[in-house]
Formats: C-alpha cells, structure tokens, sequence
C-alpha cells in the first residue's frame, strides 16, 4: 500500500501524485459521474454545517456541493457526511434537508 503524506492541498502519495478531495469516477456503474475523493461509493452526501444533502446524480447538486468542497474544504474539515442505507429518507431521518 502507498504512503499518503498530508499537504495543504490535499494528499500526496510518495511516488508524487498529487490526490486531491475532489472529482473521480464512480467505478461501479461505469459511467463519468463524478464523486468527491473517499466518497466514490456514496450517491447522497450530506453538509453538517448547513444539514443539507446533496445527490450526487444530480448534475446541479453534485455542482453546488463540488464548489462547497473547492472553496470551503469539507472533507478536510470533516464536514460531509454519509448515509446508511445510502438513500434521501435516510439522510431525512438524520435532520438533513434537501437544498
């Protein structure tokens, strides 16, 4: 397993490539829906500073919580939530509301 070193900007694996907390590609359906790092596998996210969800199928929601994570760093800030089972009457049972 590689080592990650922590820097400002995210994460960086010894060899030198830079892992950052945003886009990747959700492998499983194999299609280029984008996903916030660490969260590949999670369609609905949650803002714990707002109690917002975001579904991450959505074109404008996963945009709105993409520019969040860019400007504000959630994920860094341990902000972003997920849900278990993975679906919106979850993250409305937790108090989450929809943007």
């Amino acid at each position: 397993m590689p080592q990650l070193h922590q820097r400002r900007s995210g994460w960086r694996i010894a060899s030198g490539v830079e892992v950052g907390p945003l886009a990747c590609e959700y492998p499983e359906k194999g299609s280029s829906l984008a996903r916030l790092k660490r969260f590949e596998h999670h369609r609905f996210l949650g803002a714990r500073d707002t109690m917002v969800f975001y579904d991450c199928d959505d074109a404008d929601d996963y945009a709105e919580l993409a520019a969040r994570e860019e400007a504000e760093h959630l994920t860094m800030r341990n902000l972003i939530s997920t849900f278990g089972p993975d679906n919106a009457p979850e993250a409305l049972n937790r108090g989450f509301r929809t943007p």
